[in-house]
């Protein structure tokens, strides 16, 4: 993903994350990736979740509505049946819902709506 992202020459930049995010009380969630446009501009992480169960997604968006504060998207295999709507479009977070592989560009996409 890091390459096929790198390739688009967008605004952003991507490094694999070493950050943990949490809501005290609710849990955790350990991002892949950071975006980060400019020096002062914002962070977004990337947390793929892939094929993992439908009950790991649903603990993403509780730990989002607990008040996870940090601009993640949450990339969830369209298998999982989960539709990105089930995150308010007024929290910092949202689903990217894919089928087969992770579309940088759709990826790309969702960056420039947190602003550079």
């Amino acid at each position: 993903m890091i390459d096929r992202f790198r390739k688009l020459k967008t605004g952003w930049t991507v490094r694999p994350s070493r950050r943990l995010l949490s809501v005290s009380g609710y849990g955790l969630c350990v991002p892949d990736l950071v975006f980060t446009n400019g020096a002062g501009g914002p962070k977004v992480y990337l947390e793929i979740l892939g094929f993992w169960s439908r009950e790991a997604v649903w603990r993403r968006i509780e730990l989002v509505n607990a008040g996870l504060k940090d601009h993640v998207i949450f990339a969830v295999s369209r298998r999982l049946r989960v539709s990105e709507k089930a995150l308010d479009a007024e929290v910092p977070s949202e689903l990217y819902v894919y089928k087969g592989t992770m579309n940088a560009k759709a990826i790309a996409e969702r960056l420039d709506a947190y602003g550079s």
